[in-house]
């Protein structure tokens, strides 16, 4: 991930809303506080430059203690500092069917509050850009949010930097891989892709070559024949000299 081309953030805005497709964006979302688009933002080694947090979605009804253990959460992270300063990424796909309401708007009113000391990063699961559209227009009322979109399964060159991050993985080894993960809808989270990258690696020892990832989508207890209904018997795409030169 380290190596994925990232435009800059936070120009001139205060919030990002980023849109994946994933419903789990934890792991995703500290990944990229890997990239030079995060940690630009790192203020002292003796502070996390990036804070995780779901914020859980309370009824008018309730006490509302999102905020306070935030705010708990957000003291731990400062280390020695007396405040945080960083990257604060919050989840929101709780509010994704209450965006209207009175502790939305109080939340956004708290962020808005610290916009110069936290750069905002918002996810919503697998929402996209039109279910996001009322979450953007509340939180635009106290601050100046923008979308951006990477969906890490769906756009190729992004998907294979990552796995390529991960895994020692010949190119065309890669290349094949990339493509049934993007096809292969099951294998769409950060978490169930780590389990498979861990697999391949476990099989190869070193290297992982074409004929080694063929080998492995034809096992019936692989993880990705588990989640396929079944191994993967088509051929894996290469050349001949990776074929002639590759162990078996």
């Amino acid at each position: 991930m380290t190596n994925c081309s990232m435009p800059p953030l936070w120009e001139e805005k205060d919030a990002v809303f980023l849109v994946t497709g994933m419903t789990e964006n934890e792991r995703f979302v500290r990944d990229l506080a890997g990239t030079p688009a995060i940690r630009r933002y790192t203020v002292s080694e003796d502070m996390d430059n990036l804070v995780y947090y779901k914020l859980a979605y309370t009824p008018p009804y309730e006490s509302f203690e999102g905020l306070r253990r935030l705010y708990l959460l957000l003291m731990d992270a400062a280390g020695l500092q007396a405040q945080y300063r960083g990257v604060l990424a919050l989840d929101l796909s709780e509010w994704l069917d209450h965006p209207r309401e009175d502790y939305l708007h109080i939340a956004f009113k708290y962020l808005h509050d610290h916009r110069r000391d936290w750069k905002l990063l918002f996810v919503a699961g697998a929402a996209d850009t039109g279910q996001l559209q009322p979450l953007v227009q509340t939180a635009a009322l106290y601050l100046r949010p923008q979308l951006w979109q990477l969906c890490l399964f769906r756009d190729l060159p992004v998907l294979e930097h990552y796995i390529a991050a991960r895994l020692s993985i010949t190119p065309e080894a890669c290349t094949a891989l990339t493509g049934l993960c993007s096809r292969l809808t099951p294998l769409h989270s950060c978490a169930v892709l780590e389990q498979v990258l861990q697999e391949l690696q476990d099989l190869a020892g070193e290297r992982v070559t074409r004929r080694i990832l063929q080998r492995y989508l034809k096992e019936e207890t692989s993880l990705v024949a588990i989640l396929n209904g079944g191994p993967i018997e088509a051929a894996v795409p290469g050349n001949k000299e990776e074929e002639n030169h590759a162990p078996i």
